[in-house]
C-alpha cells in the first residue's frame, strides 16, 4: 500500500481533526506518518503514527512561511527526499510545502480543518509555481459548508473529523 505523510499547522486544532482520517488510512493498510515540529512528536506517537521531525523550532516554521525556500525549506525538502512519501497531505495553511514537494516529484493535496476557504497567499508561491489546482479534503460534511464553496471543483468532503479513539496524551489547558 501507499506511504502517506501529513504535515499540519503546529496546533492541536489542526492536528486532531486529521487523526480520524489518518487512522482510517492506516486501517486500510497504508503506512501513515506525520511530519512536523519536535514539540508534536510525543503526541503523534501516542496516537500510533510514525513521526518525523522536520523543523526543530517554531521560529524555523515561521521563517518558512515568510520566505518559502530558505534554510527551513531546504530542511523540509531533505526530509521529504529521505522519507519519500507516495502522497503528502498538507494543511491548507502550509501551501508552500506543496511547491517544495512538487519540485522533488512528490504529489500532494490539501486538507482543510475549517469551513471557509483559505486564500492562496501569493508570498508562498515560489518563482511562478502554482498550487491552486491541487485537490482539498474538507474535514466536515458538505451540508455545513458555504453554498458557493460546496460545489467547487477539487473540493472533497470527508466527514466529521472527530476521532473518539484518540489518546489524550496531553492535558487539556
Amino acid at each position: 500500500m501507499a506511504k502517506i505523510a501529513f504535515v499540519m499547522w503546529p496546533a492541536m486544532g489542526h492536528l486532531n481533526p486529521t487523526l480520524k482520517l489518518a487512522r482510517k488510512l492506516q486501517q486500510s493498510g497504508h503506512r501513515v506518518s506525520y511530519l512536523g515540529l519536535s514539540s508534536l512528536e510525543k503526541y503523534v506517537l501516542s496516537q500510533g503514527f510514525e513521526f518525523y521531525t522536520v523543523l526543530p523550532e517554531t521560529s524555523d516554521f515561521d521563517q518558512l512561511m515568510k520566505i518559502g525556500v530558505s534554510k527551513p525549506g531546504a530542511q523540509i525538502t531533505q526530509a521529504l527526499s529521505r522519507i519519500q512519501p507516495d502522497l503528502l497531505i498538507i494543511d491548507e495553511f502550509l501551501r508552500v510545502l506543496a511547491v517544495l514537494a512538487g519540485k522533488i516529484g512528490i504529489p500532494s493535496m490539501f486538507v482543510s480543518t475549517k469551513l471557509n476557504e483559505h486564500p492562496l497567499n501569493t508570498s508562498n508561491v515560489v518563482s511562478g509555481d502554482s498550487v491552486s489546482g491541487s485537490p482539498t479534503l474538507v474535514l466536515c460534511p458538505a451540508v455545513f459548508d458555504f453554498p458557493y464553496l460546496a460545489g467547487q471543483k477539487g473540493r472533497h468532503y470527508v466527514e466529521a473529523s472527530i476521532d473518539l479513539k484518540r489518546s489524550e496524551a496531553l492535558p487539556f489547558p
